[in-house]
């Protein structure tokens, strides 16, 4: 059984990236049901990948709807990035409202990334030393998994996202005529 975001990385693969972008977006299922009744196929992430798998004529309807809807699914895109970058401004501007009221930063934000970020270099460290025991394994490598992903979103957080932000609002405004 497949996701809607699996599906999407599907379809963008296939030489469909704006309704595979969508598909594997916060709109996907509702964009997905769409596409599942303009093939006549269940609305299920499976059902449409087994409908452009399996019948070349459903892969070149979905290329059709990709044609003919262009305009409309590059607004649900804007949108959705829009709302993204909403989101992201959002947490800074709760910071920056913080820090102007309080006249400090958030303490806690700062301790909790670096702990993220040492416990990071401490797992990398210990998977070179450490032999885990086989029945331990499958939960280490989960949390490990888990704090790499923290890791990373923290870096992005203090690093990476304000740059794309400012780049993607660049873009944003250039598309609306700003």
């Amino acid at each position: 059984m497949i996701s809607w975001k699996d599906l999407g990385k599907i379809i963008g693969g296939k030489g469909l990236p704006l309704v595979g972008k969508i598909l594997g977006g916060d709109t996907g299922e509702d964009i997905g049901e769409g596409i599942a009744a303009f093939l006549g196929v269940e609305p299920t992430p499976d059902a449409i990948n087994s409908a452009i798998e399996n019948d070349p004529d459903k892969f070149l309807q979905l290329k059709k709807y990709q044609f003919d809807h262009d305009t409309e699914l590059q607004n649900i895109r804007l949108k959705e990035v829009s709302l993204y970058l909403d989101d992201r401004q959002s947490a800074r501007d709760r910071e920056i409202a913080k820090v102007k009221k309080t006249g400090k930063a958030d303490k806690n934000m700062e301790v909790l990334g670096w702990v993220i970020v040492a416990g990071f270099f401490i797992v990398v460290i210990m998977a070179f030393f450490v032999t885990f025991p086989e029945s331990n394994r499958e939960i280490i490598y989960l949390a490990a998994g888990a704090l790499f992903g923290y890791a990373g979103a923290v870096v992005q957080y203090y690093f990476g996202s304000s740059k794309g932000s400012t780049d993607k609002s660049k873009k944003l405004g250039e598309l609306n005529g700003k």
